[in-house]
């Protein structure tokens, strides 16, 4: 199991996100109409992708249907952000989006959140992040990256002008090395992903 280079990029990660979060909950309590309109243009973004709210389903099923759906969409392109070790680039957005979400909720669904609500986000965001971390620690093994936010600098400067990456030598070793471990990710990601569409449908 290569749990090592996986925690490694999930801490990195996780730098990105958790600063980003915090600072978009502050800006959010301070100027909340500001942000609220922010916000109100990147749902239409949303809306014009496909997203639904809960009253536009005919039944639970369907609902728990297309929220599995739409979050499976959002995890593989998550995963492969991260095959192109692009993913840290791509944390601070999605904190921004769900730090949006939690501190515009008393103005968007007329409530403050609840203790379901925070777990809800949490797990979807972990599902997110951990998936990433993932694709992120096989990618950077195949291109020779170090896990540090030194080495990944350094792989962007030189990665920026090239329409894929140049693959060491060795990677299909790499590849067997690392079929256990993504094994075991998906397992974990597609029970995180079946959670989260159930417990947004029924557990509240």
């Amino acid at each position: 199991m290569k749990l090592t280079p996986v925690a490694r990029w999930l801490w990195i990660h996780l730098q990105l996100f958790i600063p980003s979060f915090s600072l978009v909950g502050i800006l959010t309590t301070l100027f909340p109409e500001m942000m609220l309109s922010a916000f109100g243009k990147w749902a239409l973004v949303m809306q014009a992708v496909g997203a639904r709210s809960a009253s536009q389903f005919s039944s639970q099923p369907e609902m728990f249907m297309h929220i599995l759906t739409t979050n499976a969409v959002s995890l593989v392109i998550f995963v492969i952000v991260g095959l192109f070790l692009q993913a840290a680039l791509a944390m601070p957005f999605t904190a921004a989006f769900y730090a949006l979400v939690a501190f515009l909720a008393p103005y968007t669904i007329g409530r403050s959140f609840g203790p379901a609500d925070w777990l809800l986000i949490s797990v979807e965001s972990f599902t997110l992040i951990l998936g990433a971390s993932v694709s992120s620690g096989l990618a950077a093994d195949l291109y020779g990256v170090s896990p540090s936010f030194r080495g990944l600098v350094e792989y962007w400067k030189k990665s920026w002008t090239k329409l894929l990456p140049r693959l060491v030598p060795h990677w299909r070793e790499i590849v067997r090395e690392w079929r256990v471990t993504i094994a075991a990710a998906v397992v974990s990601l597609a029970a995180l992903s079946v959670f989260v569409a159930w417990f947004e449908t029924y557990g509240y």
